[in-house]
């Protein structure tokens, strides 16, 4: 299944369509400040991301419940280095448009907008999942690539 493209407006205030932020492998979170949950994932994200990065792996993080100044203190506070966004529109239709009903929910996508995998909630830990699914995928494009 392919992501639906949705309108972001990046925290340095420039407007993107989610297919331009894009990476050859992008974890796409929905999260929102008040989330317990996100705010143990988004700061675990960070190893992932500096791992895998040079792979071609981007880690955006959109904020869905309107709480921009909160979402900025957070990212602040954290030094947390990837992308973060807030849906331009309707929060509630981005959320219906991606399926979203608990927090967070993280979408691993490869670069031609495909979901490869799909995870709600986070508790600690789970990051060694998602990092097995990326070494997974990495090792099936790697034996694509060689056959």
């Amino acid at each position: 299944k392919r992501i639906e493209d949705v309108d972001l407006m990046s925290y340095d205030g420039n407007r993107h369509h989610l297919h331009e932020l894009l990476g050859d492998l992008t974890l796409l979170s929905f999260w929102f400040p008040s989330c317990a949950p996100c705010r143990i994932e988004l700061p675990r994200l960070e190893q992932l991301w500096r791992s895998y990065r040079d792979d071609g792996f981007v880690v955006i993080a959109v904020e869905v419940m309107g709480e921009r100044e909160r979402a900025e203190q957070f990212i602040e506070e954290n030094s947390l280095p990837f992308k973060f966004a807030e849906a331009r529109g309707d929060n509630n239709a981005v959320m219906e448009k991606f399926g979203i009903r608990e927090f967070p929910t993280s979408l691993l996508i490869d670069g031609d907008g495909r979901i490869l995998w799909c995870h709600t909630g986070f508790k600690a830990g789970d990051e060694m999942e998602l990092e097995k699914e990326i070494l997974d995928l990495n090792g099936r494009a790697a034996s694509t690539t060689r056959s």
